[in-house]
């Protein structure tokens, strides 16, 4: 007797979260399902082959298939500028030789992937030269938590935007001091904002409560308070 399946085949699929709790779906092949917090996945595929008429069925199985899947971002990138939405006035030309951030929350549903940050406002004259590198530490371990080379600036170079890869995953609730060190050679300056503290960036993605340099020590944990805030805008995705 020779049997067929009936239907297309279906996933059987076991969600091990990792809270401890797990779960079943079964469903069509190519059905999609969102999942957050999964520890692991167990996949398996279901065939109808029966009928009613059968009382009795003694069959040998042989599954030979490949799993193809793919991890999918629930949304694009995101570029957010870390002073828009805030209120108060511009200031110019202020020294730039250490590290300059804001302290920011994580406002996001989700965690954020972080793929790159770029620096506005940065001055360079002629003869002159800089190295700036992008930064975020965790604020309350004060941790580096992100990874990108620094970048050579040769002046003249005025305002000129300068954006540098950035890999960093920012956990939704958590706060960071998001920024840039910079040393001039022999110096450099830069365009700041005077914003009222604490406000919502326009993405929304953001609450920005304060922002911080670290004066005198470079390039290091930004822990004094600084009342201007350095223009960043920093590209994340939501994972």
């Amino acid at each position: 007797m020779c049997f067929s399946s009936y239907g297309s085949a279906e996933v059987y699929l076991k969600i091990f979260f990792s809270d401890g709790r797990s779960e079943y779906l079964l469903a069509p092949l190519g059905t999609p399902i969102e999942l957050t917090d999964v520890e692991r996945l167990e996949l398996a595929l279901q065939f109808l082959i029966a009928n009613a008429a059968a009382a009795r069925v003694s069959y040998r199985a042989l599954v030979n298939a490949h799993c193809v899947y793919e991890r999918l971002s629930p949304g694009g990138a995101i570029d957010s500028n870390l002073i828009s939405g805030a209120t108060g006035s511009a200031i110019q030309g202020q020294s730039y030789n250490e590290t300059r951030a804001v302290d920011a929350t994580v406002i996001s549903p989700s965690d954020l992937a972080v793929e790159q940050m770029v620096l506005d406002g940065y001055r360079v004259y002629a003869g002159a030269s800089g190295v700036v590198g992008a930064r975020i530490y965790d604020s309350s371990t004060q941790a580096l938590v992100s990874t990108a080379s620094d970048v050579n600036v040769s002046g003249p170079s005025v305002g000129i935007p300068i954006p540098i890869p950035v890999s960093a995953t920012l956990v939704s609730g958590r706060s960071y001091r998001i920024g840039f060190y910079a040393f001039g050679n022999p110096s450099s300056s830069g365009d700041f904002f005077l914003p009222v503290f604490p406000y919502t960036e326009s993405t929304g993605l953001f609450q920005i409560n304060s922002a911080w340099d670290s004066t005198p020590a470079g390039d290091a944990f930004p822990q004094t308070t600084n009342q201007a805030a350095p223009r960043v805008t920093i590209r994340t995705h939501p994972i």
